[in-house]
């Protein structure tokens, strides 16, 4: 087996085994004396039962009346038939300690929603994906998930998606998909999300406006930048801050933008991270949020939640999205044309926006 293999789908094989040999016979234990004597939880054995029933080695349960056994011994499953159950991996470009709070969220209700239909949920944290030449990483990738019949790529890069477009594999773009390699894709509006929050600041009177966004290749970020500028029109000058990924260079990269803009009333931060950096920062030169600096991120972290004063931001319900990308990998898995779809962020009200003061 592999050490990939949730706990539950070993747990039905050790059930399947003590069938096999004639440990248990008729009928099962009950769900308490199961759980005691593999000694696992409740919920991991209620999976491990719900998986041999659809494999039809025990029935369905029933109000106080034990599962009947309905295979004789030497009918069971072989070990190996629990290993080839479909999987779906969630190939992450990110390292498992920077995966966001709200996609780790997501990936765990993911999990759920697939094991209902039958599907192991994998998680693969492969920062090589995210190079220039991912090739061999992935091929490796690929070769060690044999059985996998959808991939969901999440912070993936240009490089990635036209590997997985050549090669025709299953595969869902968790993020922006690259106009070169026109996949099926679940993300955020980002272009709408910016063009709501320039409409907002301009409601308070802001002009100079200034972006703050990562400086990397994700297509996200390329769309935050290009409704941005959009909306700058000719009476706006864009002031675009792109931040390293280097933490220390935060600081650095806000200093610049201040000094070339003095004018700037206003922020949108594209990411939470980054948000909190720049309340660090603003505190630190003096600049109180919102009296004098007015603040909106276009995204949201629960750590979110301590920042002072809260900010205006931007929030996806995990659910409804999870819901969305399920149906997606049915329908992908179902051999159907899927196209891209885009999930509409909701303004979420703060106390980090105040009127452009007069003397500015």
């Amino acid at each position: 087996m592999s050490q990939h293999i949730p706990l539950y789908i070993k747990t039905a094989e050790r059930i399947n085994f003590f069938i096999s040999d004639g440990t248990y016979a008729g009928v099962l234990p009950s769900e308490r004396e199961l759980s005691r004597q593999l000694s696992v939880g409740r919920e991991t054995l209620r999976q491990s039962l719900e998986l041999l029933q659809k494999k039809k080695v025990v029935s369905a349960p029933k109000n106080r009346v034990p599962r009947r056994i309905l295979v004789a011994p030497k009918k069971t499953l072989e070990p190996e038939n629990f290993g080839q159950i479909p999987e779906v991996v969630f190939l992450s470009g990110l390292p498992l300690t920077r995966i966001p709070q709200n996609t780790n969220v997501e990936r765990l209700l993911l999990r759920q929603l697939l094991e209902k239909d039958g599907k192991i949920l994998h998680l693969v944290c492969s920062p090589r994906t995210m190079s220039e030449h991912p090739d061999r990483a992935l091929e490796k990738l690929v070769k060690q998930h044999r059985h996998c019949v959808c991939w969901i790529l999440f912070r993936s890069s240009l490089e990635t998606q036209q590997w997985f477009r050549r090669k025709k594999l299953p595969c869902i773009v968790r993020g922006s998909a690259f106009p070169e390699t026109p996949l099926p894709f679940l993300d955020t509006d980002w272009s709408a999300t910016i063009r709501h929050a320039m409409a907002r600041l301009r409601q308070y009177g802001h002009k100079n406006i200034a972006l703050c966004v990562p400086c990397d290749p994700m297509r996200g970020n390329k769309l935050m930048i290009e409704a941005y500028k959009n909306c700058c029109g000719a009476d706006c000058e864009p002031i675009i801050a792109e931040i390293p990924q280097r933490p220390q260079e935060f600081s650095e990269t806000m200093e610049r933008a201040f000094r070339k803009n003095p004018q700037i009333t206003a922020i949108i931060s594209t990411h939470s991270y980054n948000t909190v950096a720049l309340y660090t920062w603003a505190a630190i030169r003096k600049k109180s949020i919102p009296s004098k600096l007015s603040v909106i991120c276009a995204s949201y972290e629960n750590y979110m939640e301590h920042l002072f004063p809260k900010p205006d931001h931007y929030e996806e319900n995990p659910e409804k999205i999870v819901r969305k990308l399920t149906r997606m990998v049915r329908e992908l898995t179902a051999k159907r044309t899927i196209r891209g779809r885009t999930i509409i962020s909701e303004y979420i009200s703060g106390e980090s926006i105040e009127k452009v003061p007069e003397n500015i």
